[in-house]
C-alpha cells in the first residue's frame, strides 16, 4: 500500500509540475485565444486549462517509464515527447541556441537529442557528485560533441564565403489587432506598408502576414486582373501576406455529396464549393503573379474549428472562428537568384516542412506571421526562440517578417543577426547569403531518434537488458 501510495504521489506531483509549468510559461496563450478565436471568456479560459492539463501528460509518461519500467531518464524524455505531441514544440534543448557548437547538432538529429543531451550532463554530474568520481563518458561525449560542432561550423562559414550575396528588406507596420481586424482600416493598413516600403529597391522584399485583406484568386496571373494595382508604387519585388481562394472542381463536389448526403445542404454546399487559405503571394512591380504558397498547419480554434465540416452546428456556436483549408503547394518562390519558401505563422515551429522547403530545392526560408495576437507579452520572443533552430536544421539564412514584432534575419548557425524592436514601425534591411547544400536533417529528419528509440527498447525488453536509473550514467 505504501509503494502505491508513492506511486501515486509521483504521477500526481510530475501532472502538477508539467500542468504549472505550462501555465507559467504559456500564460500568454489564455487571452491568445479569447481574441484570436473571438471566443468567450469562460470557454476561452477551458481551453487553456485543457492545454496545460494535455500538455502535462508529456511528465506524467516520462515519470511513468522511469519509474515502472526502469528506464533512463534520458531515454524516457525522448520516449515521451515523440509519443505526446506538444501544440508549441519547445523543447529544454532550445536553450542550446547559444552554443553554437553544441546546437550544430540540430543539422544532423534535430532538436530532440539535444534535450536528450542536456538530461545526460544534467544526470552525469548528478553522478560525479554523488559518487565523488570523474565520470570519462560524458567528458569523451561532451569533447566529441563540441569538435563536430565546431567542424561542421566552419565548413558552413566556408561555403557562405563563395554563396550568391542578394539584398532583403523584411517591413514591420506595427499594426494593431484591432486594426488589422476590422474593415475600415483595411486601406490604411496597406498605405502604412507602401509608405514604408515605396523608396526601397532591393532584390527582395518581405510584408508579413495578411497586411492585403483582399482575396485573391489561385487562378490570377495579374493582380490587375482582380482591382489591385498597389505593388506598382514599388520598386522591388514583394512577398505578401494575404487571402488566396480556390473553387472545388464537379467530382469533388459530387464525391462530397455521395459520402455526406445529410450535410448536403444548399447553404452549406455553397460554402464548401470554395476552399479559403491563409496564403503568400509574391509579384513583380508590374503586378505580375511569380508565385503562391498556401498555409498547410492551421491552428485550430483561430483558422478552422475541428470538426465543424461534419457538424456545421459547431461553426453555428463559434462564428468567428476561421474556415481556412490546408494548402498543397509545396514549391519555392523564385525571385532572379533566390529560391525562397514562404512559412506563414505557426510552420517555422514545424521541422517537416522545413525540410520539405531543402528537399524542393529552396535557398532561403521565410516566415511571415503577426503575433500582435500575443500582445505586450514574452510570447513573440518565444516564438523566435524556437524557430531559429530552422535555420540550423536546413543550414540557411532565415528571414522572419512579423507585423508588430520579433522581425529578424537569423544566420545558418541560428544566431539573429539584425532584429527590429517590437511594437515599432521600421524596416529591417539585410544582406544575406543563399545556399543550396542539404543538412543530414534535411534528408533523414527524425528517423534516426525513431529507430535509436526503438532498438533501446528491443534491446532491453527482448533481451533482457535490464537499466538501473539510480547510476543512470554508467
Amino acid at each position: 500500500k505504501l509503494a502505491v501510495d508513492r506511486c501515486k504521489r509521483i504521477y500526481i506531483g510530475s501532472f502538477l509540475s508539467g500542468f504549472a509549468f505550462h501555465l507559467i510559461a504559456f500564460y500568454w496563450l489564455f487571452n491568445t485565444v479569447k481574441v484570436f478565436g473571438g471566443l468567450h471568456f469562460i470557454i476561452a479560459l477551458l481551453v487553456f486549462l485543457l492545454f496545460c492539463s494535455t500538455a502535462a501528460i508529456q511528465f506524467i509518461l516520462v515519470a511513468w517509464l522511469y519509474k515502472k519500467f526502469n528506464i533512463p531518464l534520458v531515454i524516457a524524455w525522448m520516449s515521451a515527447t515523440v509519443i505526446w505531441p506538444k501544440l508549441f514544440p519547445w523543447e529544454i534543448g532550445h536553450g542550446l541556441i547559444v552554443v553554437p557548437e553544441v546546437s550544430a547538432l540540430a543539422a544532423y538529429l534535430g532538436v530532440v537529442p539535444l534535450s536528450g543531451l542536456l538530461i545526460y550532463f544534467s544526470s552525469s554530474f548528478v553522478f560525479v557528485v554523488r559518487d565523488k568520481k570523474f565520470f570519462q563518458p560524458a567528458f569523451i561525449l561532451t569533447a566529441a560533441i563540441f569538435c563536430l560542432g565546431f567542424l561542421d561550423n566552419k565548413r558552413i562559414s566556408n561555403e557562405l564565403m563563395l554563396a550568391s550575396e542578394v539584398e532583403v528588406g523584411l517591413v514591420q507596420g506595427n499594426l494593431s489587432i484591432k486594426q488589422k481586424g476590422k474593415q475600415k482600416f483595411f486601406e490604411a493598413n496597406l498605405n502604412s506598408y507602401l509608405e514604408l516600403s515605396k523608396e526601397l529597391e532591393l532584390d527582395l522584399l518581405v510584408w508579413p502576414e495578411s497586411v492585403v485583406s483582399s482575396w485573391i484568386p489561385q487562378e490570377t496571373q495579374n493582380l490587375g486582373q482582380v482591382g489591385l494595382d498597389f505593388q506598382r508604387e514599388l520598386k522591388s519585388p514583394l512577398l505578401f501576406g494575404t487571402l488566396g481562394f480556390s473553387r472545388r472542381d464537379e467530382n469533388e463536389m459530387e464525391q462530397f455529396i455521395r459520402d455526406y448526403p445529410r450535410l448536403a445542404t444548399a447553404e452549406f454546399l455553397q460554402n464548401y464549393s470554395v476552399k479559403k487559405y491563409n496564403a503568400a503571394v509574391a509579384v513583380t512591380p508590374s503586378g505580375e503573379v511569380t508565385g503562391r504558397y498556401y498555409k498547410k498547419v492551421l491552428m485550430p480554434f483561430g483558422e478552422y474549428l475541428p470538426f465543424a465540416e461534419f457538424f456545421p452546428q459547431l461553426k453555428k456556436m463559434l462564428p468567428m472562428v476561421g474556415d481556412f483549408n490546408r494548402g498543397d503547394l509545396e514549391q519555392p518562390i523564385a525571385f532572379s537568384k533566390i529560391k525562397a519558401f514562404a512559412l506563414i505563422c505557426y510552420e517555422d515551429l514545424v521541422p517537416s516542412i522545413t525540410r520539405l522547403a531543402v528537399r524542393n530545392g529552396s535557398n532561403l526560408l521565410v516566415n511571415l506571421t503577426n503575433d500582435a495576437w500575443y500582445g505586450h507579452t514574452v510570447a513573440s520572443k518565444q516564438h523566435h526562440l524556437l524557430a531559429t533552430f530552422r535555420a540550423i536544421e536546413a543550414r540557411r539564412y532565415f528571414l522572419r517578417a512579423t507585423n508588430t514584432g520579433y522581425t529578424a534575419i537569423v544566420n545558418p548557425f541560428g544566431q539573429t543577426v539584425k532584429n527590429l524592436e517590437i511594437f515599432t514601425s521600421n524596416v529591417l534591411i539585410e544582406k544575406v547569403k543563399l545556399l543550396d547544400l542539404r543538412t543530414l536533417y534535411s534528408y533523414l529528419g527524425d528517423a534516426p531518434l525513431y529507430i535509436s528509440l526503438i532498438f533501446f527498447y528491443i534491446y532491453s525488453f527482448l533481451i533482457g537488458k535490464s537499466f538501473n536509473h539510480q547510476n543512470v550514467g554508467k
